[in-house]
């Protein structure tokens, strides 16, 4: 004879079965903004260094288009990869657009300041590569600025791990940037030793 114990207990053990499986359906739909929101083939990101790429590739994953994870990686690589893609920098880009069927040109290039004193040797550009993100953006773009920020505000207030084709970059400049006090804190490792593949570097 089963007793109403037994009965209980199995059915407590199946109902906990079907609640572990309803959480874990692979179905369930995640919300935008939310990595996972697209399922299937989301597009691709293409940059020069990986975890720049990586970090546009969630952005499409979550229901950002191709403005939005461009915005991005562009953040991602001022930290991961400041030797092409400084917040001090300037470009040029060319967007399609859909509605329209035309090509619009965008030109961000950093610009001489309009007034250069006479003592001033080495000038300093007007960097353009901020404000061009953000126009793209504002024109394209469909997630929320700041989100797409963030990106790179989190690598570099967490940090991030130095790639291979930053160091490559280094290299030349080396002796240079660790001679400045602000870039030698960022690029020189605990034991006074410039940074290496791997190095884990963080830009307060």
């Amino acid at each position: 004879m089963i007793s109403y114990k037994y009965i209980l207990l199995r059915f407590f053990s199946v109902f906990l079965v079907f609640l572990f499986l309803a959480a874990c359906d692979s179905t369930a739909k995640l919300d935008l903004g939310t990595e996972g929101h697209v399922r299937g083939f989301i597009g691709g990101v293409i940059a020069d260094e990986p975890r720049a790429a990586l970090e546009g590739r969630k952005i499409l994953a979550a229901g950002g288009n191709a403005f939005d994870a461009a915005t991005a990686v562009y953040f991602a690589l001022a930290v991961t990869l400041p030797s092409r893609a400084s917040l001090g920098g300037g470009g040029v880009c060319l967007a399609h657009e859909n509605k329209t069927n035309q090509m619009i040109s965008l030109d961000f290039l950093s610009r001489s300041p309009i007034k250069i004193g006479p003592n001033t040797s080495r000038p300093s550009a007007v960097p353009g590569n901020p404000l061009g993100m953000f126009v793209l953006h504002n024109k394209f773009g469909s997630f929320q600025w700041a989100k797409l920020v963030a990106v790179g505000e989190k690598l570099a207030r967490f940090g991030t791990q130095a790639s291979r084709t930053l160091i490559d970059d280094f290299g030349p400049v080396a002796s240079a940037l660790i001679s400045d006090a602000g870039s030698r804190s960022i690029f020189t490792q605990a034991n006074g030793q410039s940074i290496v593949e791997g190095s884990f570097i963080r830009q307060l």
